[in-house]
């Protein structure tokens, strides 16, 4: 797909040497740069007795999306999700899902973007299967998703037992990037190019990543990062300019924010993620909700990042965990297998289906929890 749509480029990255024996081989990289103007319509309804743990009512919704003519690529979808709560008796609840999604190239465009694919399998649509795992896959047994998802479900939620109850210590691990914020490197890129002997996104984004890679791994230090950042790109502004515009790429995720609000002193938070001190930093001064979680392991300072099983096993020894306990919440497929492999509970997030994500949360063991700030 890269390479017969939009303007497809071959981007050669040189050898990084970091010193110490820390070396990145040459690589060269397959890029494209694509604009695409979407036109997004949605409809809902809603009649659950809570956004949080509901046990009645029912939520359809429906969304279509068409990339507009003048648009590189050109591709439609439409999605639509229906979910209904039964009362049953007491506590107990009947809970039925079903999803429909199919995407439509248009035009000249070969395929719906990659990132327009439906996944399938886990416990959000077909149990049985490893998340996303339902499906096609590439030669390297890696899914891929399709133009087409349709999923139905039939759950029956069962209360908490109360002996359980009191000795359930449940603990969150939170992703940070497109769980708590989005982030969006486009307006770093563009206005580093702007200064910068190197031209254009994919120019920049190329020399940059193994840099950033060994940043956020901990090889090197932020005076290091940025030092060599400047020197690598032949960057004309200041050190404090190209600072400001690494930080300032971050939008707060108001759903999540009112989720962990919720949940604060409830249940233990903390966070768990690939980063660096200087977007921690921001974030922390930027954003009051981050002040809400006791704790994290971030990649920089473990020297390993996800999906790497070795940050898991940190992770369970720092805050003396029992992983079958432990929530890990994040939006990249790889992360949230490693992270069932260790033995934690998973969720894969997504942004734009964040309802979803509190219509998961009933069925775990932290219920009785919610219920309480409820």
């Amino acid at each position: 797909w890269v390479q017969s749509n939009g303007d497809y480029r071959q981007q050669i990255v040189p050898e990084q040497d970091f010193g110490e024996g820390f070396v990145i081989p040459g690589t060269t990289l397959d890029t494209t740069q694509f604009d695409s103007y979407d036109l997004v319509i949605g409809w809902s309804y809603d009649s659950r007795n809570r956004a949080l743990f509901a046990d009645r009512g029912m939520r359809h919704s429906l969304s279509l999306s068409y990339a507009l003519p003048f648009s590189d690529v050109q591709y439609a979808t439409a999605n639509y999700d229906y979910l209904q709560f039964v009362p049953i008796i007491g506590s107990w609840t009947m809970a039925f899902a079903a999803e429909v999604g199919y995407s439509q190239e248009l035009g000249d465009t070969t395929a719906p973007p990659p990132y327009r694919n439906f996944f399938a399998g886990g416990p959000d649509t077909v149990r049985g299967f490893r998340e996303s795992r339902l499906g096609p896959k590439d030669s390297f047994g890696n899914p891929y998703g399709g133009n087409l998802k349709v999923t139905a479900r039939a759950e029956l939620l069962i209360p908490t037992p109360e002996k359980w109850r009191a000795s359930a210590r449940a603990s969150i691990f939170f992703d940070i990037g497109n769980v708590l914020v989005s982030f969006d490197f486009a307006p770093f890129y563009s206005d580093i190019a702007a200064k910068s002997e190197a031209s254009g996104r994919a120019s920049v984004e190329g020399v940059l990543e193994p840099v950033k890679q060994a940043y956020e791994n901990g090889r090197i230090g932020r005076q290091e990062f940025v030092s060599r950042s400047i020197q690598l790109l032949g960057y004309q502004g200041t050190e404090a300019e190209f600072q400001s515009a690494w930080e300032n790429i971050f939008t707060l995720n108001p759903p999540m924010e009112q989720v962990v609000k919720t949940l604060s002193g409830q249940v233990p938070l903390f966070l768990l993620s690939n980063t660096n001190d200087l977007h921690r930093e921001f974030l922390f001064r930027q954003f009051a909700v981050f002040g809400l979680f006791r704790g994290g392991v971030y990649s920089d300072e473990a020297q390993v990042s996800k999906p790497d099983l070795e940050i898991f096993r940190i992770t369970r020894d720092q805050f003396d965990l029992n992983p079958d306990r432990t929530l890990f919440v994040d939006d990249l497929r790889p992360n949230v297998e490693a992270a069932r492999e260790a033995g934690f509970q998973v969720f894969k997030y997504s942004i734009s289906e964040h309802a979803a994500f509190e219509d998961w949360l009933k069925a775990k063991a932290i219920r009785s929890l919610w219920e309480k700030s409820l």
